[in-house]
């Protein structure tokens, strides 16, 4: 943690006879590591989901607002059609001009 602060210059937990209490700092980087740790986590589970051929990513252009309107119904009735267990994110925004990104993608 020394390093980290000398690193940071900051000071990150206050050292007392009683332990160590975290500052606004360490708050802030302890929120940080719990995030970390648990990406940690779901990277491990999706490593071992597609080491036993239960996952994997597709990725479908949408192309714009016609995209979404016409070929996002199919691909989620054909998603959810499989019982299997699933994990859906959208990529980018359904809103155009408000920092939409170049393509519009959804990953499933």
């Amino acid at each position: 943690m020394q390093e980290l602060e000398a690193d940071f210059g900051i000071k990150l937990f206050d050292r007392t006879n009683r332990g160590v209490i975290a500052t606004i700092y360490g708050d802030a980087l302890t929120k940080h590591a719990r995030l970390i740790l648990a990406q940690v986590k779901h990277a491990g589970e999706e490593l071992s989901d597609l080491a036993a051929g239960q996952g994997g990513r597709v990725e479908v252009p949408l192309g714009g607002p016609e995209g979404i309107v016409n070929l996002l119904p199919k691909v989620f009735q054909a998603f959810f059609e499989d019982e299997e267990a699933r994990t859906c994110s959208q990529c980018g925004t359904l809103h155009p001009g408000k920092g939409q990104a170049p393509e519009g993608w959804i990953e499933l």
